[in-house]
């Protein structure tokens, strides 16, 4: 019976000790994620939004483009970033155990990391979709520039005023 206890009290113990590594990344941590992967779906809002100018040139594209490019690498760096908290908030899972068979009940200590455990890996992961939506978005975005600078490069190259490619422009053969 001592040693159960003794075991049990090691068990919070260490508990307690990666239950304050994993908070390292706080709420405040978790609000401020989620508003920046907001702020990029905004901006990448903005974007496509200005794509459906009529006459865009080729030097807005290309910044577009390349705005669209640095959305895609703040999220990524964002998705990194949350990476280490959901890897440890797992382990820590991992360590608790399965949870016990329906009908046996576990220590209301653990129970209760389990839940709170449960319930930040569940943050943690809303957020990191919140960015993998952000690079799908912005995908969606960049290849439609791509797709408007292509047409814009065969429209420069098929016009009939200026092309190498006029048949105009060569004398005819002799």
């Amino acid at each position: 019976m001592v040693r159960a206890l003794y075991r049990l009290l090691i068990i919070c113990a260490l508990m307690i000790v990666l239950g304050l590594k994993a908070s390292a990344f706080t709420d405040a941590d978790l609000s401020a994620s989620s508003g920046m992967a907001q702020t990029l779906r905004d901006q990448t809002a903005v974007i496509e939004a200005s794509l459906a100018e009529p006459q865009i040139s080729d030097e807005q594209l290309a910044s577009r483009r390349t705005s669209l490019e640095r959305l895609q690498d703040s999220a990524q760096r964002e998705l990194e970033k949350l990476q280490e908290p959901l890897n440890e908030i797992q382990q820590q899972l991992i360590q608790l155990g399965p949870a016990p068979a329906t009908g046996i009940q576990e220590p209301a200590a653990i129970a209760t990391e389990r839940k709170s455990l449960a319930s930040q890996l569940a943050n943690i992961t809303a957020v990191q979709k919140q960015f993998e939506l952000v690079q799908l978005e912005t995908e969606s975005v960049l290849k439609r520039v791509l797709a408007l600078q292509r047409s814009q490069f065969l429209q420069r190259i098929f016009r009939a005023d200026k092309s190498i490619l006029n048949p105009r422009r060569f004398p005819p053969a002799r």
